[in-house]
Parts: C-alpha cells; structure tokens; sequence
C-alpha cells in the first residue's frame, strides 16, 4: 500500500472513530438525560396554586354583637319587628378615576333608603374606587354617617388594595352574626382571589353547626360572582360579572358537599356584588334558585347608569323571605324571581 493510501485510511478510520465517539456520547447523554427528567417530573412537588391565599392578620369569628365590625359602629337593634335589611353592591359605581365615586344614583336615593327602615345594610364590595384616606372620608360623610343603622361590607378588591388602611377604618373582613334568627356571613373573596380560603369554608361549616338550634335562614355575603356554572357562562358583557366568568371550582365543590346538605333543613340565601358596573346593568339583579334544593343565589350592583338597583330582604307573616329589587332610577322592577338567567339572554 502507499503511502498517500495509508495516509487516507488512517485519517478516515480517525473520522469514523470520532464520530463513534460523538454519537455514543450523545446516545448517553441523551439517555442520562431522559432518566433525569423522568426522576424531575415524578419526584417534583404538585404546583402551587397561582394566586396563593392571603394569611390575615385576624381570627375569624361568631360575633354576638357586630358593632366593632359594621364600619358605622352602631349596633343591631333590639326589636320584635320582622327582619328587612338592604343589599347593595358596588356602590362606588361606573369605573374611572374621572368618574364620581360613590355612585350619584346611590347618594341621591339616601332618603329613600332610609325611608324603607331596614334593621341593617350590607354592602358587597367595591365601595371606593382608590382606597385612599380621602375617599374613605367621603364615604363615612356621604353614605356612612347618613344611616343611622348598622352598615356591613363584604370586601371587594378595590377596598382592600391597601388592606392596612381599610381594616384599620372599619375592621375584619370575615365574621359572622346571628339576628332575629337568621344567620350571616360576611365573607372575603379577596383572601384567596376569586374564591374562599380554606379556613373561610371550615369556618362556615363549624359556625352553622353550632347556630343551628332555632336557625331559621343561613345568608352569604360576598364580592365575586362564585356561583355561574357553564350553561350560565357566556362572552357577552350583559351576562358577565364586572370580573372574571363567574364560577369559583372551590365554591361550587363547597357547595355540593357542605351547602346542599344544609339546605334540606334551613334555607340559604347567596349574594354577590361585582355586577352591573357596565352599561345596561350587567347581571344586576340576577336570581337563580337551585331545582330541587332550598339554595337561591342573587347578584346587585350599581355602575351608576339607569338600571342601577338595590334589593330590599324582609321576612313576612308566614316566615318566609321576600326579596324585591328596587330601582334608583324610577324604574318600575318586576318581581326578583323575572331576572334569572333566560332574561340576560333575551336582553
């Protein structure tokens, strides 16, 4: 052989053995990597939740008397009259900064409210636009102070993007009462965004245990909307929440194993308000009564546009709840039972 020929056959031998060598290189490497991805994707943890819970500062409590918490600090009265109390929601109204906060429709319809007399208000959520000290000032001068009963909040997200200031003002965002044997939760869905924590679901459960002697009604008062299911969910604003789509999964699991169960002996009553902030009063009021069980689900709220109402809860002679949305407009508003999820559909 020549020597040109040696020369060749060494150089190509040389190549074919470097790229053995390349080759079983990556076929190791491949498989060391596989076999660590296997071993990451078995042995890693379950993700966490995407927005985990807030851990507040406070315990959640049965309160007996609940002036420490209503954010006028006055009491329940203590009166043989049937029950009424007022909910509304949203009260700043129409979002923006240039906007007039609170709603005008609400300040302007203080008399009429008060004229009704209830034993108590409540609020769900978003009662200013920018928690600032100015504009909580405004809210006690302009609506606060103007009641001379006790006024309830259930936290939205607005009051509480400086949670410091709002619990300082007017307390904890998570309790409950009892009153003339109906019992109430204020609840926060802003704790656990878009949803109740954990400890707000047990708190719930154990609370109704322990109150359930003589209870007549059990209400829920919230912020979000936690309670649309799928054929309920649609694209079109009139038929949306101000926020999200208006189904929680961890509320309406809650809602199977613990609220339904209840309902076959007492009565529950679930209220939200991030509603009707976009013109045409987005699902404000909305009703939903579950077939077959003793659970009915209502929305309010104002964007401070002509179909801005509030609903007005009073017990009759026979025990059972009337529930009568009121326009602050001077429109004349059917019977609650009217606006369920058909009327948005048809709207």
């Amino acid at each position: 052989m020549s020597k040109k020929n040696r020369l060749v056959l060494i150089i190509t031998a040389s190549i074919a053995a470097l790229l053995l060598a390349f080759l079983v290189g990556v076929f190791s490497y491949r498989t060391t990597l596989l076999s660590n991805l296997k071993k990451l994707i078995i042995q890693a943890p379950q993700p966490t939740e995407s927005i985990p819970e807030i851990l507040p500062d406070f315990a959640f409590e049965f309160l007996n008397d609940p002036h420490s918490v209503s954010m006028n600090s006055l009491s329940l009265l203590d009166n043989q009259n049937p029950l009424k109390f007022i909910v509304a929601g949203h009260i700043y109204g129409k979002p923006g900064d240039g906007e007039s906060h609170p709603a005008t429709n609400l300040l302007s319809n203080i008399t009429l409210i008060k004229e009704t007399a209830p034993d108590f208000i409540i609020f769900l959520g978003d009662t200013v636009w920018n928690p600032s000290e100015e504009n909580f000032n405004d809210l006690d001068l302009f609506v606060l102070d103007q009641f001379g009963v006790p006024v309830f909040n259930a936290v939205g997200n607005h009051d509480v993007t400086n949670r410091d200031l709002y619990q300082s003002r007017y307390g904890n965002t998570v309790y409950s009462f009892r009153y003339k044997d109906q019992l109430f939760f204020i609840l926060d869905t802003t704790l656990k965004y878009y949803d109740l924590t954990s400890d707000q679901y047990l708190f719930i459960s154990n609370t109704i245990k322990e109150q359930s002697r003589g209870l007549e009604t059990i209400h829920l008062f919230m912020h979000h909307v936690l309670f649309l299911d799928e054929g309920e969910i649609f694209d079109n604003q009139l038929l949306k929440p101000n926020e999200g789509d208006g189904k929680s999964p961890g509320f309406l699991a809650f809602l199977e194993t613990e609220l339904i169960p209840i309902s076959k002996t007492i009565p529950i009553y679930v209220y939200a308000g991030d509603v009707g902030a976009f013109q045409g009063g987005n699902l404000s009021p909305f009703y939903k009564k579950l077939a077959d069980h003793n659970i009915t689900f209502l929305t309010t709220g104002l964007g401070n546009n002509y179909y801005d109402s509030i609903l007005v809860v009073e017990t009759e002679n026979n025990g059972l709840l009337n529930i009568q949305p009121v326009s602050l407009t001077g429109r004349n508003l059917k019977t609650i039972e009217t606006f369920n999820i058909q009327y948005w559909i048809n709207q």
